[in-house]
């Protein structure tokens, strides 16, 4: 029975016999990839893409692995690394039963024996994980903020579970309420309740949109 890191295969899913048997004799210390193994992984890459979010027993993905295994990393090792990347962006930040990061394992590669490549993969990881991009929409009555990460952009909660916040806050003694509790304070305590702000931001005192606009206002301006 194959094993990896003491994991038997027949324990695995079967389309995943073909990663473990290419990792199974990578010595973790003395590894150098060939163009030959590139084209090898980059074929079952392609015969099988489940493989590339695989996972053995010890919670190691095909990027750990690589990363586990950078010591002595030549060209072709980067571009299978890059390849994974590309792939399953979500495995830069699984953790192993140990809780480490794919990038921890780099690291260690680097700080024993630092050569162009693992550090060329170590740069790539981190310029990956830590491109992250966060835009606020800024509505006249809501407002809703998201992050771009990994190519995907997801919609930020507010405490309430809700994707848009409304453009409200209220004022009681020390407590202040936002968003959707002060609408609720509002009916109450209307005068202490502000909204509509965006219409009268950056406007002169003075001026005859906002002196209409103040007299339907329940707050004083």
């Amino acid at each position: 029975v194959l094993r990896i890191r003491g994991v038997p295969t027949a324990a695995m899913s079967l389309q995943n016999v073909e990663l473990l048997t290419f990792f199974r004799n990578k010595d973790a210390r003395g590894w150098r990839a060939t163009k030959l193994e590139l084209q090898e992984f980059t074929m079952i890459l392609e015969e099988h893409p489940s493989v590339a979010s695989a996972k053995d027993a010890n919670g190691w993905t095909p990027l750990h692995h690589l990363a586990g295994r950078a010591l002595n990393a030549t060209e072709h090792h980067v571009t299978m690394f890059a390849l994974l990347m590309q792939r399953v962006p979500e495995s830069m930040l699984q953790k192993d039963q140990h809780g480490r990061l794919p990038q921890h394992l780099l690291k260690a590669a680097a700080s024993e024996q630092a050569t162009e490549h693992n550090i060329k993969m170590l740069d790539m990881l981190l310029q990956a994980r830590d491109g992250v991009a966060i835009g606020i929409d800024v509505g006249l009555g809501y407002c809703c903020a998201a992050i771009f990460h990994m190519n995907k952009i997801e919609v930020i909660p507010n405490e309430h579970g809700q994707q848009t916040t409304p453009h409200w806050i209220a004022f009681h003694d020390s407590d202040i309420h936002v968003g959707e509790s002060a609408k609720v304070h509002a009916i109450n305590d209307a005068e202490n309740s502000l909204y509509d702000i965006g219409r009268i931001a950056g406007k002169s005192f003075s001026d005859p949109a906002l002196q209409t606009d103040m007299k339907e206002l329940p707050y004083k301006v």
